[in-house]
């Protein structure tokens, strides 16, 4: 008969197996202890079963299922009691600290990065983007001096009878120069022979449907005449200093003179003057000249409905850094100069009548290349003038040149001159050949171009002018004889094909394609190619291949000797193109 025994008494009892056999003594119990005498995990017996061995089995064997019968075991991590037991082992403390540690300093590291790239990082686009939405299509540009216009007492309305010569060049905005009053700038310049009235006249002429030229007014917000009120009634206005203490200061002039003088004889102080002795720098550390300034702006913006901005020349000039008396680079460019700017510019408080725009206006910088003058001047209402034609390339400039001036303001909107008041002419500095190759290319690539008055007829830079404040050169020929007709001809050439690439580019974006090899500039935009030889010497350019052209073009306007500014309609082959020396090319394909 079975022999059975009470379920506590098990571990100790002698049972008799179903079968008969003799029963098995049981193991002790040690699965839940490990090898330094801590228990693995809470007693549970849920998932240990024993199970009865079969017949086949050997006396002694047991056999023993882990979890419910037929499952898959499962693991078993460990407790919070076990936890605790590692929570203060030296070895876990330390590595604790040490990953907590590294965290901070990698997220502090990611911080600090993320901060020195946005002070470091180049300015993004999007404010040369909104300049170009009030400069697109808006040039070529003109400017002309009143000191060249000698036909008639009032020069306002001498220049007046030559509009139909501006208009002929493509042109679609002027700048007129040299009209204001120094001495009181509310005031047209008297040497000019006419009033405000005069000037409406001028600019509402231009503003006629039949003409639609828009006009900008050039004016100089660094300094006025010593002659004006403001310097005896309100010299706060004015940088001044004491007389000893500049004594010592290295600042000088644009014409490299002492850039200091007393305000009268034996005087304790002294003003700035950056240009010329009888002009005094006004100080826009002042908020109340700042406030001055925009309202001389405001009144000129509303002489006429057809002003459309402003030129604003010796932009660079307008802060100085009054610690430094002894660094010259103390005087110019510094970064004070653009928020001056765009307070002076600042038209919200401006009555603006029959839907008129706000103002923008042009940049008249010196000492920066390309690069540096979009970086700290370009703004929603404002762009530098880019001069790297005019003053970086020598008179013997290479293909590398060109290229490298193309590239460093690639998918910027730039305003480009080649001639200007402090520049120099560039009929002048270059030959007549080199000269026209630089208005192709600044004609064609992205941007708008300055045509400063007497590029077109070749009117040359007297020996005798002074690039001075005045900004006048020669008096305007304005009956050219048939080579300066001509030259005429090819610069209306290119202002109409300028104005055709910019009508036909609705995003305004630049898709140049730059090629040089030897002698050989060239670049494609739009439908048009410029093609540029700069060596004297003949040279074969595969415009196909490079370009892949169509088999036939169209050449338009060449540049070469005897021939510069020959316009002509005829059609070459691409692939067997010829330059010859020190020539240029616009084609149309």
């Amino acid at each position: 008969m079975p022999v059975t025994q009470n379920a506590h008494n098990t571990e100790n009892s002698n049972i008799l197996e179903g079968d008969g056999t003799a029963p098995k003594a049981l193991p002790e119990d040690t699965s839940e202890i490990g090898e330094d005498g801590i228990p693995l995990s809470p007693r549970d017996h849920s998932g240990v079963h024993f199970v009865s061995p079969s017949r086949d089995s050997k006396n002694g064997d047991a056999k023993v299922e882990l979890g419910a019968v037929g499952s898959v075991p499962q693991f078993v991590g460990l407790g919070k009691e076990e936890l605790m037991r590692y929570a203060n082992d030296p070895f876990w403390v330390r590595l604790r600290w040490f990953l907590f540690i590294l965290f901070w300093i990698i997220w502090i590291g990611m911080l600090v990065v993320a901060i020195v790239i946005i002070v470091y990082a180049p300015k993004c686009t999007s404010s040369s983007d909104k300049v170009s939405n009030y400069l697109v299509n808006s040039g070529p540009y003109y400017q002309i001096s009143l000191n060249a216009v000698t036909d008639e007492a009032d020069r306002f309305s001498g220049l007046q009878k030559h509009i139909d010569h501006i208009k002929n060049l493509g042109v679609k905005t002027v700048i007129i120069s040299q009209f204001q009053d120094l001495a009181d700038f509310r005031s047209v310049n008297p040497a000019t022979g006419g009033t405000s009235k005069t000037l409406s006249d001028l600019i509402n002429a231009f503003k006629n449907k039949d003409i639609d030229i828009r006009v900008l007014l050039q004016l100089s917000p660094n300094h006025s005449s010593k002659q004006h009120r403001w310097f005896t009634s309100k010299p706060n206005y004015y940088v001044i200093e004491g007389t000893e203490k500049v004594s010592k200061s290295t600042w000088k002039t644009f014409f490299h003179s002492k850039a200091w003088s007393p305000i009268f004889e034996n005087s304790t102080e002294s003003y700035l003057h950056q240009f010329q002795e009888s002009l005094a720098d006004l100080n826009y550390r002042n908020e109340d000249l700042v406030k001055e300034m925009n309202e001389v702006l405001q009144h000129w913006y509303n002489v006429s409905e057809g002003v459309h901005g402003f030129l604003l020349s010796d932009v660079s000039y307008l802060i100085e850094d009054l610690d430094k008396l002894e660094d010259e680079k103390s005087t110019i460019n510094q970064d004070g100069n653009r928020k001056a700017l765009e307070k002076i510019l600042d038209s919200s408080n401006w009555k603006l009548e029959n839907g008129r725009k706000e103002p923008f206006a042009l940049l008249d910088v010196d000492h920066l290349d390309a690069k540096d003058s979009m970086r700290l001047y370009t703004g929603e209402k404002m762009i530098p003038i880019l001069t790297d034609f005019a003053t970086r390339l020598s008179e013997n400039f290479t293909a590398e040149d060109l290229k490298a001036h193309a590239g460093s303001v690639n998918n910027h909107f730039v305003i480009r001159r080649l001639s200007g008041p402090r520049t120099g002419r560039a009929t002048t500095k270059y030959s007549k050949e080199r000269e026209h190759i630089l208005a192709m290319i600044a004609y064609l690539l992205r941007g708008e171009v300055i045509l400063y008055y007497g590029d077109e007829v070749g009117l040359q830079q007297s020996t005798t002018s002074q690039l001075d404040i005045d900004g006048g050169f020669e008096t305007m020929n304005w009956n050219p004889d048939a080579d300066s007709v001509k030259i005429s001809n090819f610069y209306k050439q290119l202002g109409n094909i300028h104005g055709m690439i910019n009508q036909t580019s609705e995003t305004n974006t630049d898709d140049a394609i730059y090629k040089t090899e030897g002698g050989i500039f060239a670049f494609k935009r739009d439908q048009y190619i410029v093609v540029a030889n700069l060596d004297d010497n003949n040279a074969e350019f595969d415009l196909k291949s490079e370009f892949l052209l169509p088999d036939n073009v169209t050449l338009i306007v060449k540049c070469s000797t005897p021939n510069s500014g020959l316009v002509l309609d005829e059609p070459i082959l691409p692939s067997t193109f010829t330059a010859v020396g020190t020539s240029g090319y616009v084609m149309k394909f």
